[in-house]
């Protein structure tokens, strides 16, 4: 293994690493302080965002509660599977080539999943999902 790849590889883990950190360290505020992210774009407009919910929905699947994480974020586990996906072929690609830009193909599934969260975010807001 080159010098290079193993100096990604080591951004990779500390990269991974710190958003471990900082998910315990909500984790743990959220169970000693019992209060979680506020949602800015509800405090502003009362409409729910496709997010709204997704920290109640996490802890629920941490906990293996499958249907209070569908309860709280109907789309929590979609969106954790591409995100966690993504992000993994994402470092992959790093580690071996050093690039940290989308192919094609990924930039349509990001487009993709916005347009989807948008059209999320109208459904549940009209329906009360």
């Amino acid at each position: 293994m080159e010098r290079q790849q193993k100096y990604r590889i080591k951004q990779v883990f500390l990269l991974s690493l710190l958003i471990l950190g900082l998910g315990l360290l909500l984790l743990l505020s959220i169970r000693f302080l019992h209060r979680g992210i506020p949602c800015p774009f509800f405090a502003l407009t009362k409409l729910r965002c496709p997010f709204c919910g997704m920290t109640r929905a996490v802890l629920a699947l941490l906990s293996g509660n499958l249907h209070e994480a569908l309860r709280c974020n109907l789309m929590a586990f979609p969106y954790l599977t591409i995100l966690l996906a993504l992000g993994l072929i994402q470092a992959r690609r790093f580690i071996i080539t050093g690039s940290c830009f989308f192919l094609s193909w990924e930039k349509k599934l990001y487009a993709s999943c916005i347009i989807f969260s948008l059209v999320w975010m109208a459904v549940r807001n009209i329906f009360h999902l």
